[in-house]
């Protein structure tokens, strides 16, 4: 059986390298020699791939001759008095990709170059957004509540008073009001401390908010076995109460309560 020895990797790199050294030694053997010592003009024009249009303060690098600037308003950058020989250029720009070329200089005076950078495509990571859908039942009183037509409260308010009766939250919370409760507390109205207010001025004495409960006006005894724990939302108007709850009596005020489903 005949062998064949398989040359190692270090082997096959030492190869590869003679090889590229022995054209590096061809290209040099090749070149003019009286282009040596020549000095050239190196210019560099930058645009975008995608509209031809010029990019305004792309680096230009050259790193054989460590030099480095920046295009101009039309995209140009020039370096003067280059010597003869290949360098290589690179040009890089914020949101786009960078190139390095390999340009000859000194087969003529002046050598250009023209460079269309790619933008770079962004990937950018997944967002799950984790939330609750406003409730339809409610969204009259989130309406009204974006707009600032009223003095509103909402659950998290409500659940930060545990179940504390409506009424005495709501006097603490919304000022000129006060809950005024029966002896046996089976009934309880809400009263505006600056009296009535109507096209025809502003009266005084007793004067009870109108108050409703999920649209429909409601009596003492259903606000007094209200707690917050029962109630979505609570919006308040102390005069100009939104068209379906004016009616007459509506100069002391509105309540609406949205109670939880």
């Amino acid at each position: 059986m005949t062998r064949h020895h398989v040359p190692s990797g270090s082997v096959r790199r030492r190869r590869a390298l003679a090889a590229f050294l022995a054209i590096v030694v061809s290209i040099a053997a090749a070149w003019p020699q009286h282009l040596y010592g020549q000095s050239t003009l190196l210019t560099v024009i930058v645009s975008r791939a995608t509209s031809n249009s010029p990019i305004v303060g792309a680096d230009v690098v050259v790193p054989r001759f460590g030099l480095t600037a920046r295009t101009d308003s039309l995209g140009k950058v020039a370096f003067n008095d280059l010597k003869a020989g290949v360098v290589s250029v690179s040009v890089r720009y914020p949101g786009f990709t960078s190139i390095t070329r390999s340009v000859m200089l000194g087969l003529s005076d002046s050598t250009d170059v023209y460079v269309s950078l790619e933008p770079v495509g962004f990937s950018l990571d997944t967002v799950r957004v984790r939330g609750q859908a406003e409730p339809q039942f409610l969204s009259d009183f989130l309406a009204r509540k974006r707009m600032g037509l009223g003095r509103f409260l909402t659950q998290e308010q409500l659940d930060s008073a545990g179940h504390e009766s409506l009424g005495d939250f709501a006097s603490r919370r919304f000022t000129g009001v006060r809950a005024v409760w029966s002896l046996d507390r089976s009934s309880m109205s809400l009263q505006s401390l600056r009296g009535y207010y109507s096209l025809g001025g502003h009266g005084k004495g007793v004067c009870n908010v109108q108050a409703y409960v999920d649209g429909t006006l409601s009596t003492g005894m259903d606000l007094a076995g209200l707690t917050s724990a029962d109630v979505a939302g609570v919006e308040f108007y102390s005069n100009a109460p939104p068209v379906q709850y004016a009616r007459a009596g509506s100069g002391c005020g509105v309540m609406q309560v949205w109670m939880r489903r």
